[in-house]
């Protein structure tokens, strides 16, 4: 698709393309200059995590759906990011993904 222009905008969701798929996924868009969203299916705050990592790390989303974790309940947990409005911000010096889960 991307080979013959007929895609403007590609959404990742790292629940179907694992990490490094979104990796190429990634390189490819921006190789094409394709536009880029980042999606979720119905993750917790812990599923989602990771996604909102590649997120802010990676700086190669114009759009992003990540907003899963207000929908769905989930245990008592520290995700490694925060939710502030519309923003969500990731927690610096955390392991990993940076979730936690309570002892």
């Amino acid at each position: 698709l991307i080979q013959k222009k007929r895609v403007a905008v590609l959404n990742v969701k790292l629940a179907k393309c694992g990490f490094l798929g979104a990796l190429e996924i990634i390189r490819l868009a921006q190789a094409a200059r394709v536009r880029l969203m980042i999606g979720c299916m119905a993750e917790s705050a812990i599923g989602l995590s990771p996604s909102v990592h590649l997120a802010c790390a990676s700086g190669a989303f114009e759009f992003v759906d990540l907003d899963s974790h207000l929908l769905v309940r989930s245990p008592r947990s520290n995700p490694g990011f925060l939710t502030r409005g519309a923003r969500l911000q990731v927690l610096p010096k955390r392991p990993g993904s940076g979730a936690v889960t309570p002892p």
